[in-house]
């Protein structure tokens, strides 16, 4: 890691993201199933760890109401339905490692909040008698 909050470690926590996410779209294909339909609304990212780099990021996908079985599909459709996955994959990449994502700023935001360790400052009441 670089400098907490710095660019590198930006980088480091997109490109932890990404990975994250490719990870999980592989198992969906493995274990059969195309999401249909994958876009940034469908992922949640959870953070583990207490250190910069420590932290491991793990990806789930969210609202698969159009997810599909490749064995209730044909050949064709099975491999047509990885092949949308894998273009959709590619437009949230892009968007991740160009900054224009909430996935990205919402990196940014941890690293530079530090939203892990100040869960005090965030939950402090201040209370009238």
């Amino acid at each position: 890691g670089g400098t907490h909050g710095g660019t590198q470690d930006i980088m480091e926590q997109r490109l932890r993201v990404a990975m994250s996410i490719t990870k999980t779209l592989d198992e969906f294909h493995y274990g059969g199933v195309a999401c249909n339909f994958l876009s940034l609304d469908h992922i949640i990212l959870q953070w583990t760890g207490n250190d910069i780099d420590g932290r491991y990021c793990s990806a789930s996908l969210i609202n698969l109401s159009r997810a599909v079985v490749f064995a209730e599909l044909s050949e064709k459709d099975a491999k047509e339905a990885i092949r949308k996955d894998l273009n959709e994959l590619g437009l949230i990449l892009g968007a991740l490692f160009s900054g224009e994502s909430d996935v990205s700023s919402d990196v940014e935001r941890r690293l530079s909040d530090d939203v892990f360790s100040d869960f005090d400052e965030a939950n402090n009441d201040d209370e009238c008698d």
